[in-house]
């Protein structure tokens, strides 16, 4: 009974550690939102949302193999065999800090061109911080997998905390390129804090030479591939109207305004993160011991725990939304009723697809989410060539981009469906 109220104790503080992480993450999201349109010269903020979508295409280079790398522990470190684990993890995040070194040095050329000569330097510096999360992302899944995700959570939190505490010294008279340098350390800090983290409970990452790395992509390419086709179908899905928006609408409003759509799903997957990541570690050891029921019974959870705030988030959304987001972008763009209750529409939808696909990638279920992500792909690629043959607005095109992700969700959720049955029916037959 003393261990079971522990581990109950235990999962409820990982809870409210995580609830602390998604308030300082909207926080940094939309803060940085507000700074920035009053921090940058006069209609140079949309520049701004273009270099981020950019940033958010590098870290699509992930292509979902954080989540392998997770599985492929997880499952070692469950049914004690993690050897192999620890050079599974520090190549690939030796790989991942290339990859953004990479990204930055084809940025700078851009970014240099574009940018007002007195912004350039800081525009870089902002570039590299948007891109480094691609190795963090990969660090954090490897210590929750070990079963250190409260620790790594604690350090999440500390370093969000921080960086909100960096964008409110802009409007303190801070430059920019303040921001920017307090950021980058504020990333060196949060990576050597990780690494040791990880060194202090037996999984020593050293960084892997170049040739090393390569070497690592050939022997797991078979991983990468799995991960790479999902998550690339699934990035496509997510960011496409960053690119079409402005081939179909005239001005730059319209992308300003997905911008703050795909901010509030990001909000959606940040928020039922919280249960879902709080839930992993016993779902998955459920699913390893074929125990069905425990693994439904933490979905149903997951729902109860999710759908707090999503109604929280859809009626504010609906109600507060219009004036909030005007004081937001300073009244420079407006934010219509129709393109906020889509917003709300799309919160319901994460919340199905999250719980099913968080599950479902952790256990290495690659084949049949990228089978979703396929129908998916399609029904998006009809959106764009409905919104262009009939001449519609872009209101339209975001309620039809929400229907289409609607069935998306649904799908997810079938597949969880099925997975349950197969591991039913094979306990059964073993029974």
């Amino acid at each position: 009974m003393p261990d079971m109220t522990a581990r109950a104790s235990g999962r409820f503080w990982f809870l409210v550690l995580k609830g602390v992480n998604l308030t300082l993450l909207i926080a940094y999201s939309f803060g940085m939102v507000f700074v920035l349109v009053r921090s940058v010269p006069h209609g140079f903020y949309p520049w701004m949302v273009m270099l981020s979508s950019i940033g958010g295409y590098v870290l699509a280079v992930d292509l979902g193999f954080s989540n392998y790398v997770y599985a492929v522990v997880r499952r070692r470190f469950l049914t004690d065999t993690l050897a192999g684990g620890e050079a599974l993890v520090a190549e690939a995040t030796s790989l991942y800090l290339l990859v953004a070194a990479a990204a930055c040095a084809i940025a700078a050329p851009v970014v240099f061109t574009v940018a007002p000569e007195e912004l350039r330097l800081a525009m870089f510096g902002y570039f590299a911080t948007i891109v480094l999360p691609l190795p963090w992302m990969l660090i954090r899944r490897a210590a929750a997998a070990v079963d250190l995700h409260f620790q790594i959570e604690a350090l999440e939190c500390t370093r969000r905390a921080l960086f909100c505490g960096f964008g409110a010294t802009m409007l303190l008279g801070v430059p920019l390129i303040g921001f920017v340098a307090l950021s980058l350390v504020g990333w060196v800090v949060a990576m050597s804090a990780a690494w040791l983290l990880l060194w202090r409970h037996g999984f020593h990452i050293r960084p892997r030479r170049p040739g090393r790395v390569l070497a690592f992509l050939a022997e797991n390419r078979s991983g990468v591939l799995q991960s790479g086709r999902f998550t690339a179908l699934e990035f496509g899905i997510y960011n496409f109207p960053f690119l079409v928006i402005p081939l179909l609408f005239n001005g730059p409003a319209n992308l300003v305004a997905f911008d703050l759509f795909n901010k509030v799903a990001r909000f959606g997957g940040a928020a039922y993160s919280v249960p879902g990541e709080a839930f992993t570690p016993q779902q998955t050891r459920a699913h390893y011991e074929g125990d069905v029921d425990r693994v439904e019974r933490y979905q149903r959870l997951t729902w109860l725990v999710g759908a707090v705030p999503m109604v929280i988030g859809s009626i504010l959304l609906i109600t507060l939304g219009g004036p909030v987001f005007d004081e937001l972008l300073a009244g420079a763009h407006a934010i219509p009723l129709e393109l906020r209750c889509a917003m709300a529409a799309m919160l319901a939808a994460l919340l199905l697809q999250s719980s099913a696909g968080g599950f479902l990638l952790s256990v290495g279920q690659y084949d049949a989410v990228s089978r979703v992500a396929m129908v998916t792909a399609g029904l998006m690629v009809g959106v764009v060539a409905i919104t262009a043959l009939a001449g519609l607005s872009f209101a339209d095109f975001m309620v039809l981009y929400v229907l289409a992700y609607g069935v998306h969700a649904v799908l997810f959720e079938r597949a969880f469906r099925r997975l349950s049955g197969r591991t039913r029916a094979s306990v059964e037959a073993l029974a």
